[in-house]
């Protein structure tokens, strides 16, 4: 228990019953990795359950270390007809080695055989039996993992017949998972040493409770790492945070119990005023009469050699990256429900959706500001969801499907996220970054994401001009070579129109990075639409 009341960082989940639950990509697109912090951007996820429930005491603060429900101080006192002789046979199988097992009995007698402890290794099974003139109970103890309390008709259903049960008083399976310090690479790739105890018990006065132990799967391994990171979260009641992580917990089946405190935590938060745009600032800040186009393009080459390799225009052949004007109004042709330009019509529906959206949906993520649902999910699907809320058909959302299904078409790939990116002026920026198109790489520790291989990004612009910069980069998975320890790269500042549209392939994105710079001089406001392809 840590001293603000909060559950200390566990290393024991509990598991007992799942339901389906939403996937949800999330958070920016944007690499975060240790050494490319500002380089890379999301996919969607794969498909999770919920988690299951586990019982959480509350203390004076609200929340407290999980403690077990069902243990014997809390039985129901047993009715007459549990006084019959029980029988009780434990079945362990150990699928690792030098697995301690004790059984310390409340109610019953252990009959054998041998002694207790005992110590079983890596493929013995083993069964010890007990018996009792009415109910058999006690704790399980296996190992580090936590104590499963079991009963053989201790508990009382209101009909007065007696069960047996075992962790929880009305649960006959139940599963357990210890991890010592896990070794976690990203969200995705953690290890570590662990056990995992399943249980299942079963009825009547002659019960059979079959127990195996055995190692932590992949999946278990990061449930309870992300058990640990929601904990942390709660502890430092950061909003953006704490709402990163509670959206990973449900991907990762995180006890249902721990996501509840951390839910009614986090309704407890009122995000900062910086923290994202609410309704007035949207209606004052994102005007399409405030609207600029007088920048210009240029170039700032490596100054260090000029036959440095940045300078060529290209590490390698098949790279792609280019801006075509005009591309929104040719994507919304036959949709567009006036006579006026396409891409001002587009620009004002989104702004009408953000101010119909509830307050917080507009939140800022480094320099920019991100349009998603609550839960900040950037599925096509769930952007769309979030434009036409309330059930109406709205353009902004004809206009995003009519996006997606332009780029698809156009370069035969399946778009599988949308990142909807607000810059109210020249203040805001987007770092430096590369987007994520594999699985190895991650986007930082509020990152919600899993990903799939991509081949691409198309982003859309909207509004006022500014500069896309690209960089040349030299790390490992760059093909440049440095010209030497003074070699700063070769920077080109590219402009974006109102209408246009930015492509570039995966084989530019590993060589280079992008991102939009602040300006020194006024600049009006604009929307991006980045579309990750697969």
């Amino acid at each position: 228990m840590t001293s603000k009341g909060y559950p200390s960082t566990c290393s024991r989940v509990t598991e007992s019953t799942r339901a389906s639950a939403t996937p949800s990509p999330t958070d920016t697109l944007e690499d975060m990795s240790d050494k490319e912090e500002e380089q890379s951007e999301i996919a969607p996820l794969a498909k999770f359950d919920n988690p299951c429930p586990l019982y959480v005491g509350m203390s004076s603060n609200g929340f407290s270390q999980a403690s077990r429900k069902g243990t014997l101080a809390r039985m129901h006192s047993v009715s007459a007809k549990s006084r019959v002789p029980s029988r009780l046979i434990i079945g362990l199988e150990a699928k690792l080695a030098n697995v301690n097992v004790d059984v310390e009995l409340t109610e019953g007698e252990f009959e054998g055989p041998g002694a207790l402890p005992v110590l079983l290794s890596n493929g013995q099974a083993l069964a010890l039996t007990f018996r009792g003139m009415g109910p058999i109970s006690g704790t399980l103890h296996i190992g580090d993992a936590q104590p499963i309390p079991f009963g053989v008709q201790c508990a009382t259903f209101k009909s007065g017949d007696s069960a047996n049960y075992v962790n929880e008083e009305t649960r006959q399976k139940c599963t357990v998972t210890h991890c010592g310090e896990l070794n976690a690479k990203n969200s995705l790739d953690v290890g570590g040493d662990g056990i995992v105890v399943e249980a299942s018990m079963s009825d009547g006065p002659r019960a059979d409770l079959s127990v195996v132990v055995r190692c932590p799967k992949k999946k278990e391994f990061r449930r309870v790492h992300q058990h640990r990171a929601l904990v942390s979260a709660m502890e430092n009641q950061k909003y953006s945070t704490l709402l990163a992580q509670i959206t990973k917990a449900r991907m990762r089946k995180v006890e249902a119990s721990i996501i509840d405190q951390a839910t009614k935590l986090l309704k407890s938060i009122k995000p900062g005023d910086s923290t994202y745009l609410n309704h007035s600032q949207l209606k004052k800040l994102m005007k399409w009469k405030k609207v600029t186009d007088d920048i210009e393009g240029y170039e700032d080459p490596c100054s260090a050699n000029p036959n440095c390799p940045c300078n060529a225009g290209q590490a390698e052949s098949g790279e792609i990256c280019t801006v075509m004007e005009g591309e929104v109004l040719n994507a919304l042709e036959g949709v567009n429900p006036t006579d006026g330009p396409a891409d001002k019509e587009l620009f004002q529906a989104l702004v009408r959706a953000a101010i119909v959206a509830p307050e917080g949906c507009v939140w800022k993520s480094g320099g920019k500001f991100l349009l998603t649902n609550e839960e900040r999910n950037q599925s096509a699907n769930a952007i769309v969801s979030l434009l036409e809320r309330g059930g109406e058909e709205t353009f902004a959302g004809r206009g995003i499907r009519a996006l997606v299904d332009f780029t698809e078409k156009k370069y035969n790939w399946k778009v599988t996220a949308v990142q909807l990116n607000f810059h109210p002026n020249q203040k805001s920026s987007h770092k430096q970054h590369r987007d994520i198109y594999g699985a190895g790489q991650k986007a930082g520790i509020n990152c919600t994401c899993t990903f799939m291989k991509c081949q691409g990004t198309v982003c859309y612009s909207l509004g006022s001009e500014r500069h896309v910069m690209t960089e040349t980069i030299t790390d490992s998975r760059s093909k440049y070579d440095s010209c030497g320890d003074d070699c700063a790269g070769c920077r080109q500042y590219r402009v974006m129109p109102s209408g246009s549209a930015m492509m570039f392939n995966h084989k530019w994105n590993n060589n280079h990075t992008h991102g939009v710079p602040q300006l020194e001089e006024h600049c009006g406001p604009r929307i991006s639409i980045a579309l990750l392809c697969a």
